[in-house]
């Protein structure tokens, strides 16, 4: 008896312990080098998709039946005990079940429809550059190199990528022709190759000088 009351009366004493007392102000831990402490177990599993869905393109936040509605749907469509069509395809689509998954079943708690949250519109910004390199390896000779990296703006998930090989022509300081092969990658897997011809000149007075 007396040893169950010792520790019950401990549990306590570290129960009061670990609760701030009123008004205090809760700071953060930090690492010995004075950075928020983020260590830890971190879980992905929520149905809760990155970016908002086109749908829900202007519903920021779900109420509580759209939230049950939306977890009944996902549950359904990534069930993988289920068993649709037959044949290889559909067997090895669905080979591992669904207790091999941790997916998740619910929303998050502010049952937002995306887990970006800025942008207000829950998309991932799209982002697109291009870098280039020119060599001159004659006096109207030159010679370059391309690469371009091309975010959807609808959908920053889908990336196109392509690079080009340049040659360029200077008959006069009026006029360059250019020829350009280009290989290019679309988001949706398909390749394409293409060559590309340019004439360029201006016209205009200029003053005599040597070229």
């Amino acid at each position: 008896m007396k040893g169950t009351l010792a520790t019950g009366l401990l549990l306590i004493a570290l129960a009061a312990a670990a609760v701030p007392a009123a008004g205090q102000k809760w700071t953060a831990p930090q690492t010995p080098w004075g950075h928020p402490d983020l260590q830890g177990l971190w879980t992905n599993a929520t149905v809760t998709p990155f970016e908002r869905p086109a749908e829900l393109a202007d519903k920021p936040v779900l109420t509580e039946q759209e939230a049950a509605e939306f977890e009944k749907r996902f549950a359904q469509a990534r069930d993988a005990d289920r068993r649709v069509g037959a044949g290889t395809d559909a067997d090895v689509a669905l080979a591992y079940n669904q207790f091999w998954y941790d997916r998740g079943t619910k929303v998050v708690g502010s049952r937002r429809t995306s887990l970006v949250m800025d942008p207000p519109d829950g998309k991932v910004p799209a982002f697109g550059m291009y870098v280039s390199g020119d060599y001159q390896f004659a006096q109207r000779w030159f010679g370059g190199v391309r690469y371009d990296h091309s975010d959807r703006s609808y959908d920053s998930s889908l990336v196109d990528k392509g690079s080009s090989f340049v040659l360029t022509y200077w008959p006069s300081e009026f006029s360059q022709i250019r020829g350009q092969y280009r290989h290019t990658r679309y988001a949706e897997g398909v390749t394409a190759n293409e060559l590309l011809f340019q004439f360029l000149f201006s016209i205009g007075a200029h003053g005599a000088h040597t070229f």
